[in-house]
């Protein structure tokens, strides 16, 4: 929802609609069954994606708008590594409770939401990528991202603390939401050290 308010649809008032919905998809329901909300989720931002590859789309400008992304990623990141630990230590409904399937699909779909949204801003504005180690940090950070939305087992499984045979799936995807957190953390980083050097140069250049 934060990343619709600034990106407006082609009449240039209203926030986009594809970004809208999955905003408004992504968010937490009671009682409503998660994994269809993520797949209209993915939809809805493969829609907007298509229109922004055919300039049928306006994106996020600027730095600012970029690290204001980052922010919102690592906001899910917290919060997503949450609500795994809290599944992965609950042996409630063993092998795996709602709770855990929900946990872990949420993440799943926040992190195809931050790979796809991440891909398309750079896309969107090359000069973003303004040093060696923003470069470095957008193609870790897209990976990690990625890594956890393509995070897919046959079926989820929480052995929680009874030591059971299975995997504990929320603890790997929370596992995987770390790496992001830490890539996504890098890369907004390289991008205030890259601001500064900028700010450095238009100083030293000023009579």
């Amino acid at each position: 929802m934060l990343l619709a308010a600034h990106i407006t649809s082609p009449d240039g008032y209203t926030p986009d609609p594809d970004l809208t919905a999955a905003g408004r998809l992504l968010a937490p329901v009671a009682d409503v069954e998660a994994e269809p909300r993520m797949h209209a989720a993915v939809q809805a931002l493969q829609r907007y994606d298509g229109r922004l590859s055919r300039s049928l789309a306006g994106s996020s400008n600027g730095v600012g708008a970029l690290q204001q992304e980052l922010s919102l990623f690592i906001a899910w990141a917290d919060v997503a590594q949450r609500d795994l630990r809290l599944a992965s230590e609950s042996a409630d409904g063993w092998p795996a409770s709602r709770v855990d399937i929900e946990a872990v699909y949420k993440a799943r779909g926040q992190a195809h939401v931050a790979a796809e949204l991440l891909q398309a801003t750079f896309d969107a504005d090359p000069s973003l990528t303004a040093s060696r180690d923003i470069s470095e940090g957008r193609t870790r950070a897209i990976q990690a991202w990625r890594k956890a939305a393509n995070f897919s087992p046959l079926f989820i499984s929480s052995p929680g603390q009874t030591n059971g045979f299975l995997s504990d799936h929320p603890a790997t995807m929370g596992w995987y939401i770390s790496e992001a957190k830490t890539a996504t953390e890098h890369l907004s980083a390289a991008l205030t050290e890259q601001a500064k050097i900028e700010m450095n140069l238009i100083a030293s250049l000023q009579p």
